[in-house]
């Protein structure tokens, strides 16, 4: 169940945040495993979610065998975060939202992180990462998030 609400919460998500090439009617969402919310991510395929077409590719194992520079949200399962360091080392200057479902992602420099506490699935932010990368999150969002590392002022 907690895979559906972090890929329900995910969904939500796309529609506060704001892409710097968002002249595109596609969201690509990259999942790297096979595990947590894939299936139920899977079923948001060709679905419209904030006017975009939503398309999910799913890479069972790191590295992929295709860039992951093509996509617009990549999200880390639990089963590949020995991999976080290097999947996001390769994208850290890229206009692209990172997710992850395991404590210390937004730490390492992921954008969006997924926990389980009680019986409830809740989310941080990296609102300093995002800004890094050129990508806007709506503060209406920021107020329900555990966490939030906050954007350095200019």
């Amino acid at each position: 169940m907690e895979g559906k609400v972090k890929a329900i919460w995910l969904m939500k998500l796309i529609e506060f945040i704001e892409w710097p090439t968002n002249n595109t009617d596609t969201i690509i969402i990259g999942v790297v495993g096979k595990d947590g919310p894939v299936k139920y991510l899977q079923s948001y395929n060709n679905q419209t979610i904030a006017t975009k077409k939503v398309q999910v590719r799913i890479f069972k194992k790191y590295p992929p065998e295709v860039n992951l520079k093509q996509c617009d949200i990549i999200f880390i399962c639990k089963s590949q975060r020995k991999f976080t360091k290097r999947i996001l080392k390769g994208v850290e200057k890229s206009p692209i939202v990172t997710a992850g479902e395991f404590k210390g992602f937004i730490d390492q420099g992921g954008v969006i992180n997924f926990l389980v506490i009680g019986k409830h699935v809740k989310f941080e932010i990296n609102q300093q990462k995002a800004q890094q990368v050129k990508i806007r999150i709506d503060s209406q969002i920021l107020g329900h998030a555990i966490r939030v590392i906050k954007k350095k002022l200019k």
